[in-house]
């Protein structure tokens, strides 16, 4: 962090020591003699009482302040978009709130998009049997999650996880007119919210060293989310009807799942850079609604860089440039 308020101390000292000479003494007595040469190590030799005055300044407010210390800067953290690579020490509790938010629009069959009325002439309905069509057809979805995540330490190379979640869907629609055809009677809005899945799991650092880490985690979700979430809907027939959103739309799975990761991070001065991989597999054959969703794999590699900024405020960049100014005649 930089220090603002010596910066001001720095002007008034050297104010003072241009104003009056005398104010200081030619040579810090504080300081050890090696110390004092560094100080005045520049154009002292040439340097007119006043100068070598504001040298003195300098070096004096060096020693009793810092302000052109290096502070110990921490190593460049993790970038952002890798999930799960942060550990905590030993015996520590932390607790992180985590905000997700998604937003879909189209429609996409195999690899080609497709609008809603081509989906309404050619898509089978799900489930239905014999040459009806898909009817009721999404436009739009948004949804959000708010994860609060505990942390604790067992071991400097092991954490324990708790995560309840809170979720939040909605979805736009268009519905078509009877059993085929492109025909659109009218268009609607549905919306769920509630607690969601809740996971735990145990996080395990496999090495450290070198500016690397690889860390290893294995995760249980628990059901805890509801699937059974309802809502009116426009009808093929032109009537309003409530009935079971899609999966897509239900606040949980309604399965226990394993969700192993792994992740390897490394920096470098100010880089940092990581990869990530990871899944979440149903360990159930259906849930109490008979359906399960299918495996679900993610991989993810990410790296940025810090500030400059930050670079000049941990190293002497700023006392060099004031002692050369210092004592030039």
């Amino acid at each position: 962090m930089m220090r603002t308020l010596p910066v001001f101390g720095l002007a008034l000292l050297s104010a003072l020591a241009y104003a009056d000479n005398n104010a200081l003494p030619a040579a810090p007595p504080s300081l050890p003699p090696e110390q004092s040469s560094a100080v005045l190590a520049e154009g002292s030799e040439k340097a007119n009482p006043s100068e070598r005055s504001l040298l003195h300044s300098l070096g004096l407010l060096e020693e009793a302040v810092g302000l052109f210390e290096a502070p110990k800067m921490p190593a460049t953290p993790p970038p952002a978009g890798l999930f799960g690579v942060y550990m905590v020490p030993k015996g520590k509790f932390v607790v992180n709130y985590l905000p997700i938010w998604w937003h879909f629009q189209g429609l996409q069959s195999g690899t080609g998009s497709i609008n809603p009325a081509q989906a309404a002439t050619t898509v089978p309905a799900y489930n239905a049997g014999g040459n009806l069509k898909e009817r009721i057809l999404p436009t739009q979805a948004e949804a959000s999650a708010q994860l609060l995540a505990g942390m604790y330490g067992i071991t400097n190379y092991l954490n324990v996880i708790l995560m309840p979640s809170y979720v939040s869907k909605n979805s736009s629609y268009v519905t078509y007119k009877g059993a085929s055809g492109a025909t659109a009677l009218g268009a609607g809005s549905v919306a769920a919210s509630g607690v969601g899945d809740t996971y735990a799991s145990l996080q395990l650092k496999l090495y450290e060293g070198y500016n690397q880490e690889l860390i290893l985690s294995w995760g249980i979700s628990f059901p805890t989310g509801s699937i059974t979430q309802n809502a009116d809907f426009l009808a093929p027939n032109g009537k309003m009807v409530n009935g079971r959103m899609p999966y897509g739309m239900q606040l949980g799975d309604g399965t226990y799942d394993g969700l192993p990761m792994l992740a390897y991070t490394g920096n470098y001065e100010h880089l940092a850079w990581g990869v990530m991989t990871r899944a979440r597999l149903p360990l159930q054959s259906y849930n109490s609604q008979g359906w399960r969703m299918g495996n679900q794999y993610e991989g993810t590699g990410s790296g940025w860089a810090t500030s400059l900024f930050r670079h000049c405020s941990a190293q002497r960049c700023v006392l060099p440039a004031l002692r050369k100014t210092a004592s030039m005649e």
